[in-house]
């Protein structure tokens, strides 16, 4: 299962989506964020409990980016 969820600012937006994912009972295998307005630095600090980070990428000009997580 592939969850994706736009996310903006990612700073704010993580604890939220993983209280609603507990919430809901949804444990799905790969996670993606984009549109996440957030610098290299602050996707070094996102932890998600039970998955790694696959990829991520950040938008040196301009907002945007990505992150790609799976359950570990």
């Amino acid at each position: 299962m592939i969850f994706h969820q736009k996310t903006r600012p990612l700073r704010h937006t993580v604890d939220e989506l993983i209280c609603w994912l507990a919430s809901i009972n949804l444990n799905p295998h790969i996670i993606c964020l984009s549109e996440h307005s957030s610098g290299k630095q602050n996707l070094l600090i996102v932890n998600l409990e039970n998955y790694c980070v696959a990829s991520n990428f950040s938008n040196k000009n301009h907002f945007g980016g990505s992150m790609y997580l799976y359950k570990a």
